[in-house]
């Protein structure tokens, strides 16, 4: 209405309970996104030796439980080192840790998509359970900055619905 009055039809909201309900649980994936201050060469456990360039570097992980817990262990300084990222994060600061919560496995789906928002990857790095290249990849600029970023992010955050509903061929 023009003065902002109530109409005196009424809308019947659908919400999808069962949908929320199953994708409000503590599980997910993540963005990581860390700042190196200068160029670095460093052993990443069994892997080997890794060049990191100075920059920004965006980590895709995931936690199909306690994705609350495994994003607070990357912010944390002391820790045993268990995965590729905790050798990068020893000498990297934390500039963002960005949850994506689903059901879905997106882990590799947020690879492939940081591949294309990025100047350059860390191949064979934090992808030895799956096929990808790599789950790190690094930018001189801040991606936080960036509205072609921001645009991803919220595509990963808010496209899930679509992706679950949608009929399979």
């Amino acid at each position: 209405m023009p003065d902002l009055s109530l109409s005196d039809h009424v809308a019947l909201l659908d919400i999808p309970w069962p949908y929320i309900e199953k994708e409000a649980r503590d599980r997910g994936s993540y963005i990581l996104v860390l700042r190196l201050a200068e160029d670095r060469s460093l052993d990443v456990g069994r892997a080997g030796r890794f060049f990191f360039r100075k920059g920004f570097y965006l980590y895709a992980g995931s936690a199909m439980a306690n994705l609350t817990a495994r994003m607070g262990r990357h912010v944390a300084r002391r820790k045993q080192f268990h995965w590729h990222i905790d050798w990068l994060r020893s000498v990297a600061a934390v500039h963002a840790v960005l949850p994506i919560r689903s059901s879905a496995r997106l882990e590799c789906t947020i690879a492939e998509a940081l591949r294309e928002h990025s100047a350059w990857s860390i191949p064979g790095f934090g992808c030895t359970d799956c096929g990808c290249a790599s789950h790190l990849f690094g930018s001189p600029d801040d991606p936080l900055r960036s509205a072609r970023f921001q645009r991803l992010l919220l595509s990963l955050r808010m496209d899930g619905y679509e992706r679950a509903t949608a009929p399979h061929a």
